[in-house]
């Protein structure tokens, strides 16, 4: 398991993303498209407490998210065969927003998912993460990929679901996928 960091950018970037968290058993990959000003300054996946994505990986493995370490939360999510990554590696951007994504550069898919020799299925942690991928990955892979679901943002900038909805939606499909 790698530990995130990022170097000084200016206030639009460019950002660079953290490296994936994963070990070569994971069945299932989550891709976001980039991490969030938040993220980026404390140097962490999903570290905006409004997020539901901790709440999802907490219900999924039997913790509660406020009561453990960065640390623990990755190690229970990889004790799931469950891995996380971004879509891009690098942009610029200004705020949190995914709208405001430029100069989007992908991470290199191409030689990572064949590192996951039993990966079942790649989730998007929203469309936007799902419409980078379609458009700045799939042309450059050399073969076919698992199945692809788009779920709903665990973002709290998308409010469509209500948070519970989201997380019961998200362990639903995790549970499926990994038995």
């Amino acid at each position: 398991m790698s530990s995130p960091s990022t170097p000084a950018a200016g206030p639009d970037g460019p950002f660079r993303g953290f490296p994936p968290v994963w070990h070569p058993r994971c069945r299932v990959l989550v891709l976001g498209t980039f991490p969030g000003p938040r993220s980026l300054a404390e140097e962490g996946y999903y570290a905006h407490p409004q997020n539901a994505f901790w709440d999802v990986i907490g219900s999924l493995c039997g913790f509660d998210p406020r009561h453990v370490t960065r640390r623990e939360r990755l190690e229970q999510m990889l004790s799931r065969d469950v891995a996380l990554w971004d879509v891009l590696e690098r942009c610029r951007r200004q705020g949190s927003e995914d709208s405001r994504i430029v100069d989007p550069v992908p991470n290199d898919f191409a030689a990572f998912l064949p590192e996951l020799a039993d990966l079942r299925a790649i989730l998007f942690n929203g469309r936007p993460a799902w419409v980078l991928w379609r458009r700045l990955v799939t042309p450059s892979l050399p073969g076919p990929v698992p199945p692809c679901l788009v779920m709903p943002s665990t973002s709290p900038a998308a409010a469509r679901l209500p948070r519970a909805q989201k997380v019961q939606t998200w362990v639903e499909v995790l549970r499926s996928l990994l038995g």
